[in-house]
């Protein structure tokens, strides 16, 4: 594995994990970030938007009592 491939595999798993995280968690976007590997919640916002085309506050909003199984990403 070389070039985009590890890359797009690690944001699609941090995304994932945050994703899950906001869905059932009541932690607090800035915990999130910094639990999937994030300093800067710019970056993670922008991370999170260009997988799930909306914010991690409209994620949550959205996705709180969806079952994990509903959630899709969109590419």
């Amino acid at each position: 594995m070389t070039g985009k491939a590890p890359m797009q595999f690690l944001l699609q798993y941090r995304m994932t994990k945050a994703a899950g995280m906001l869905q059932v968690s009541d932690m607090k976007i800035a915990e999130i970030l910094q639990e999937v590997g994030y300093e800067n919640q710019l970056h993670f916002s922008r991370a999170f938007k260009s997988l799930f085309n909306k914010s991690p506050k409209q994620y949550r909003q959205e996705m709180r009592w969806k079952k994990p199984t509903e959630i899709e990403m969109s590419k």
